[in-house]
């Protein structure tokens, strides 16, 4: 029984120190809550690529997916995943409708260095991610709602001349989403 008393008195002296909480903590995990209701409510535009939306149209099986979450107007970043790509050497979001090809808005990948000397370009299935600045949050949103935008993957080597232009092409569009209740 000395046993037992003497294991209960532990567990109740490790169940007291596990429920002392530390301020710090508390405000970590306050904070962490903040964020995730954040991202949570926060705007989504997609543009799934492929080269038939390419101006003009590209024959590849390399596909991709740019999302973009504006979290507020000072805050938006974007993933994308691509795949069966050869030889990506950069990707952009550019000003345009789905006929068009426009002028670059923003960079995203580059394969290059500062100094302008060339890296190795991608190949395979990768995906990377970017932040949209601050002060192109509002036109990037103005120009998504009414897919006036779209994202881009340019190859080295391209299997046409058409792909100097880009090998995949999204427009970006609004993702709504059903609610349940």
């Amino acid at each position: 029984t000395g046993r037992l008393q003497n294991a209960r008195i532990v567990s109740r002296k490790q169940t007291w120190k596990m429920s002392r909480i530390n301020p710090k903590t508390i405000s970590f995990l306050a904070l962490a809550l903040l964020c995730v209701a954040a991202c949570a409510n926060a705007t989504e535009y997609v543009a799934k690529m492929n080269g038939k939306n390419t101006v003009p149209p590209v024959n590849t099986k390399a596909t991709g997916t740019c999302l973009v979450k504006v979290v507020n107007s000072t805050y938006a970043y974007g993933n994308v995943q691509v795949k069966n790509v050869h030889d990506s050497f950069m990707a952009h979001i550019h000003f345009g409708n789905k006929t068009t090809n426009g002028n670059i808005m923003l960079w995203t990948f580059n394969s290059t260095l500062n100094n302008g000397a060339s890296m190795q370009p991608i190949s395979g299935s990768y995906s990377y991610r970017f932040v949209i600045p601050a002060n192109l949050i509002a036109q990037f949103e103005t120009l998504a709602k009414a897919q006036n935008c779209y994202y881009n993957v340019h190859t080295l080597n391209p299997p046409s001349a058409a792909t100097l232009i880009g090998l995949i092409r999204g427009q970006f569009r609004k993702v709504t989403r059903r609610r349940l209740f």
